[in-house]
């Protein structure tokens, strides 16, 4: 089965939810969002810091603190995104190896080759502000 990961799935929960508030520049927690969609607060944490470092939010210290929502989406898709947070993308591990023990006998490299390159293409074709409005 082809999914995307918990990290993938929390991050876009999470900029679509403070994308509804960032017109009125409301902070959100990590915990509020959490507790709002049921999501583990840790994982979370650790997702929404990594949208900070990778300028996605922004994020305030203190008794007010949270994040906000810090860029426009209008030029990121959402291959791009997923790169950002997860690396490249690829359908199964030799197509991010190099050292595949497999190669010179794999008998699927090229159509799974092909697979890869249309999922990669139908990913970088998609805005991210598609998904985050």
């Amino acid at each position: 089965m082809l999914k995307i990961t918990k990290k993938i799935e929390y991050a876009l929960i999470v900029l679509r939810h403070l994308n509804e508030f960032k017109e009125d520049e409301i902070s959100f927690s990590a915990k509020e969002i959490a507790l709002k969609y049921s999501l583990p607060f840790q994982n979370l944490a650790k997702t929404m810091q990594a949208l900070a470092k990778l300028n996605y939010l922004t994020s305030f210290q203190g008794q007010r603190g949270g994040y906000t929502l810090n860029k426009g989406f209008d030029c990121v898709s959402l291959g791009d995104f997923v790169e950002s947070l997860e690396g490249p993308i690829g359908l199964v591990d030799c197509m991010l190896e190099k050292n595949c023990l497999a190669e010179e006998n794999c008998n699927i490299k090229s159509p799974i080759i092909r697979v890869n390159n249309n999922l990669k293409y139908a990913l970088s074709s998609i805005p991210m502000s598609d998904i985050v409005k």
